[in-house]
């Protein structure tokens, strides 16, 4: 029958869904409207899940999420309609006009309930201030909720109120009648749950038999979960059980799947007349639901799916090349799309170079096409065996160089010339570094000199850290720095994590134990910063794990600090919470990361949904995984819903908004099966995109604070949104987009406050959504002195400008000569032959910006030096 049919002949019916959030497993499917003989479900996926619904007549569907947000039904889809920094946990209803939110506030880390009744909106103060588990309702004044160590929490129509519990167990589910008689679900000792009859006038528990969880009461007895049975209990005790092993139950048509009830029962609708329940429905996975009678029948209806909305997904497309190990991307020609450069072991790099096609972003295949001086970006050994790769400016002069890591021979430095094309420059940089088996390299200023210096990893012998004297020279200083270490480095990281203003360090290793150093700061005598280790006093070394790839700074529960994920070979990952002080503490099993039996190779955060919270994708063997940020650290497997899932040996994950569209889009690597790109749908403009440009610091502004805050409440922590940071060097040997991108959510304005690594300080208030800035630390007179001041220093080490600077002088000096000799056009012609060759041998040698910057002025000058000479003797 339809749904006209069906709403002309009963009228308004209201139905109200009952998700019961108190079971740790997660449901497969939630529920919406429901008619007679079919119900609407919000979704095929697990996007709107394992949270409440209730729908208020036919043309009213609330929902809260998997993701706690809460999501209205427009007719059509179901849209946001969630406030910021709100988690709904629960939502339930006596009728159309008195509707009950609990919620979680994340920045004054407060539970409350908030009552929608009568177009009117009011919040009452949760006195538990705790997640709660289950609710019951008799009336508007009568509301009852429960949660662990006995809470009982009661409305009278004015307050919420602890009420005197006759247990200290961990109450799971409720159904109380006015006469506050009723049904309890208690854990018992060995972890199950038991349901108990219970009496609160008289503080009485009887214990009834093993339950997994209350379905509903009606006015002749309690429905409910017990073992492998639905059971009907009335009000005398008889009972009524209908198991799911029984292959004899086809006249109930209750669905089999893995004759397991909590694999089948994913939500509760609770229909009512005059105030009373007339019967409850439960919504079943293979596209049933149940509709349980007051009294023990069962029908069954059928399932229809609504359209979906708001679904994260990544489309794939698999590029046909393997083999891959690692990559990076970056700025690295002159567009505004950002480049891949592939490291492939034992054959050539690849280098894709983003380009629009029409309205499609492509990443082409031009390693060479791209002047790829040398080898083409690859070790020039007969047998050679790239590993990583590092994207950065380390000589300030605004173009992205590259750091190649290699496994076998030496590590090789690319200086990009002016993104036109590459000239190994490795001797030159003092970073030839054979035969130690490196892995990866990151880029700080640990001095804070305004430029990148340099940490890698070796596996053969110590870890090395490199000073970086402002041109693209390193210096070795890892013994004075006091950063020796045995074998075994892997994954390293650079992050600020006591905001103290110098950057500290973490080394993932293989064969001793992970390492936190703290950064003293500047030794005074010899201007090098001093390293202390920390890892025992921080938490971080309580855990002797073994065989981490790697480590990852990110502030996951946006609560302004960096928090660490580590990235295990074998052992299970784990994500350890900052406290603000550079204290950590391991919190992987309660953010739902812990997951055994993989073998992960490297992960990365993002904000995949552009919700404000960073997201984490991570690489394994066989199988990779997405897992969604709920909010305040709390993690949710999505892999199969969002269409991210690479096969194979993945090695690398690279975060960047490839297509310039707002989100963050993944380049994969495989070894075996092919790369993919996965460019990220949402395309909602609910972002902050910004490109800082470093004066006094480095040109990326690598290591760079970004805080966020809610529009007009910059500096205020309890508006604080989350921090971002700049970092060179990410993972295990990759390198994400230095771009800072930050997802809005629901906010019509954000602030922000970003702090370059010298302490400059620069604040933007109420910026929309959808901006994408560059952000530059000075401006003016400041900028330009500074910038005259590099280009000389840079002009005055460089050899080539020495050679052009003798060749110019000696074009003046041919010309003064031929004045006192010839007519002045004479003279300029045969002074301008001898520089002509010297210019064009330049130009050959290194591209045509430093003629067009040093040549084509001087010759300008000259030139009208000898006009002026010309009018003096024709005077």
């Amino acid at each position: 029958m339809s749904v006209r049919i069906f709403s002309q002949l009963t009228g308004y019916v209201f139905i109200f869904l009952f998700c019961l959030l108190f079971s740790p497993r997660a449901y497969s499917h939630n529920a919406g409207l429901g008619t007679k003989d079919s119900i609407c479900c919000i979704s095929r996926s697990n996007y709107l899940v394992s949270g409440s619904a209730i729908s208020i007549n036919r043309k009213i569907i609330w929902c809260i999420s998997k993701n706690k947000k809460l999501y209205k039904w427009n007719g059509t889809f179901f849209e946001d309609a969630s406030s910021p920094n709100e988690n709904y946990e629960a939502i339930f209803a006596l009728d159309s006009d008195d509707i009950w939110l609990h919620i979680y506030q994340k920045n004054n880390y407060r539970y409350f309930f908030r009552r929608y009744y009568k177009n009117k909106s009011a919040e009452y103060n949760d006195p538990d201030n705790f997640y709660l588990n289950d609710f019951w309702w008799n009336a508007s004044d009568d509301i009852w909720a429960c949660g662990i160590l006995g809470t009982l929490l009661h409305f009278d129509g004015g307050q919420w109120s602890k009420y005197p519990s006759p247990t200290n167990g961990h109450i799971w589910g409720i159904c109380l009648g006015k006469d506050r008689d009723g049904w309890i679900v208690l854990e018992n000792e060995l972890g199950g749950t038991e349901l108990y009859q219970i009496s609160l006038e008289t503080n009485r528990l009887k214990a009834l038999n093993r339950c997994f969880e209350i379905i509903g009461l009606l006015p002749k007895g309690i429905w409910a979960v017990i073992s492998d049975s639905l059971v009907f209990i009335s009000n005398n005790n008889s009972r009524m059980s209908f198991p799911f092993d029984n292959q004899n139950l086809q006249s109930n048509l209750i669905p089999m799947q893995d004759n397991t009830i909590f694999n089948l029962k994913m939500g509760f609708w609770f229909a009512f007349s005059d105030n009373q329940p007339a019967y409850l429905l439960m919504l079943c996975s293979q596209g049933l639901a149940l509709k349980l009678h007051d009294g023990g029948k069962i029908d069954t209806l059928k399932v229809t799916f609504a359209p979906q909305s708001s679904l994260l997904q990544f489309l794939n497309t698999r590029l046909n090349q393997d083999k891959e190990y690692s990559a990076g991307c970056g700025f690295l020609d002159d567009d505004k799309y950002l480049d891949i450069l592939v490291i492939v072991p034992e054959e050539k790099n690849r280098l894709y170079l983003g380009k629009r096609l029409g309205d499609s972003f492509i990443l082409q295949d031009c390693t060479i096409d791209f002047k790829v001086a040398e080898s083409q970006l690859t070790s020039a050994t007969e047998r050679y065996y790239d590993n990583g790769i590092l994207i950065a400016d380390f000589d300030n002069d605004n173009d992205q160089d590259l750091l190649i890591i290699a496994h076998q021979g030496s590590n090789l430095y690319f200086e990009n010339n002016h993104r036109r094309s590459f000239t190994n420059r490795t001797s030159y940089a003092h970073l030839f570094d054979e035969h130690y088996r490196c892995n990866m390299a990151i880029g700080g200023d640990v001095d804070n000199d305004g430029d990148l210096d340099l940490f890698i990893t070796r596996e053969y012998t110590t870890n090395a850290l490199y000073l970086n004297n402002g041109f693209g020279q390193f210096e070795d200083v890892t013994a004075q720095a006091n950063l020796l270490s045995e074998r075994g480095g892997m994954g390293c990281a650079f992050a600020d994590i006591d905001a103290d203003g110098d950057l500290d360090l973490f080394v993932a290793n293989w064969r001793t134990k992970n390492r936190l150093y703290r950064n003293e700061g500047i030794n005074s005598p010899s201007g090098i910063p001093i390293f202390v280790d920390i890892s025992d006093s921080a938490g971080i070394g309580l855990n002797d794990t073994k065989r981490s790839n790697a480590g990852i700074f990110a502030d996951v529960d946006n609560d302004g600090d960096l928090d660490l994920f580590l990235v295990n070979l074998i052992e299970p990952n784990r994500l350890y919470l900052n406290d603000g002080k550079g204290y950590f503490t391991d919190v992987t099993t309660e953010s739902g990361l812990y997951k055994e039996n993989v073998i992960c190779e490297n992960a990365a955060f993002f904000d995949a949904d552009n919700d404000g919270d960073l997201d984490l994708a991570v690489a394994c063997r066989g199988q990779c995984f997405f897992y969604r940020n709920m909010g305040n650290a709390q993690f949710s497997d999505e892999t199969q819903t969002c269409g991210f899932l690479p096969q194979g040996n993945t090695g690398t994950i690279v975060c960047g908004d490839f297509d310039q569209d707002g989100d963050v889009d993944l380049y994969v690597t495989s070894y075996d099966v092919g790369s993919c790109y996965y460019h990220n749908c949402q395309n909602d403009r609910r972002y902050i995109e910004l490109n800082l440009i470093g004066y006094r610091s480095n040109r990326d502004a690598v290591g760079a604070k970004v805080y966020f805050y809610e529009g007009g409440h910059i500096g205020n922590p309890n508006y604080l949104l989350g921090l971002r940071t700049v970092q060179a060097g990410t993972g295990l040997a990759s390198t994400n987009s230095k771009v800072v991108h930050f997802g809005t959510g629901e906010y019509e304005s954000i602030d922000f406050q970003i702090v370059f690594p010298s302490g400059i300080t620069i604040q933007r208030e109420k910026v929309s959504p959808g901006s994408s800035l560059k952000v530059e630390e000075l401006q003016g007179t400041q900028k330009n002195i500074l910038l005259l001041k590099r280009q000389l220093a840079r002009a005055y080490r460089s050899g080539a400008f020495l050679l052009e600077l003798f060749a110019y002088l000696g074009f003046l000096v041919l010309t003064i000569f031929n004045l006192k000799k010839t007519k002045i056009e004479r003279a300029f012609w045969c002074s301008l032959v001898p520089f002509g060759v010297i210019g064009l041998f330049r130009f050959l040698l290194c591209g045509y910006p430093l003629i067009i910057r040093l040549g084509f002025p001087m010759i300008l000058g000259v030139f009208s030096y000898l006009i002026i000479v010309q009018r003096i003797q024709q005077r």
